[in-house]
């Protein structure tokens, strides 16, 4: 009797993929969901529905699909969160990672990261952190404008940090 591992089944769902052969791939996701049920195989699944004209099950499946990632992704940042305020700060940081690959503008997930770095003084990562997600400084966090403000300060760019620590005061 063979043995199918889940690699192989999703190797070959791929290969169908690539060759267009959406009905095909579709039967080697089912059987890849009967091993791994994951939000991932399940957004796969969904495209593949939509490649056949079946918009319907696509919709309802890539819906299914987004509420177990952000189920998977609030829990995650909430243990972080947790760990951070027991001041487990570098287990909590490796949370809010695991939440950003998973869900990159997870906005909750970046904010806890800042305070994470902060409070471990990795300045340099603050600024590197906030600077990829704050894209308009009047709608972002007032705490986030803060913590930049002094994350530069204490690597002594003193009038960078008067222009973040005014803009904080005046959002």
């Amino acid at each position: 009797e063979r043995t199918e591992t889940l690699d192989s089944i999703i190797q070959i769902m791929i290969c169908y993929e690539d060759m267009s052969n959406f009905h095909e791939a579709l039967a080697w996701c089912n059987k890849a969901l009967e091993k791994s049920y994951n939000y991932n195989l399940l957004g796969i699944k969904s495209k593949y529905l939509f490649k056949l004209g079946k918009d319907d099950e696509g919709i309802s499946l890539a819906e299914e699909s987004m509420k177990i990632r952000g189920d998977i992704c609030k829990k995650l940042n909430s243990q972080g969160a947790s760990l951070g305020e027991q001041g487990k700060l570098e287990e909590a940081l490796k949370l809010f990672n695991l939440v950003l690959e998973k869900d990159p503008e997870n906005y909750a997930a970046l904010e806890n990261k800042v305070k994470a770095l902060y409070s471990l003084e990795r300045y340099l990562e603050v600024i590197s952190v906030i600077d990829k997600f704050i894209i308009d400084v009047d709608s972002c966090n007032p705490e986030m404008l803060a913590l930049k403000g002094i994350a530069v300060f204490e690597l002594g760019k003193f009038l960078d940090a008067d222009l973040w620590l005014y803009k904080y005061l005046t959002v």
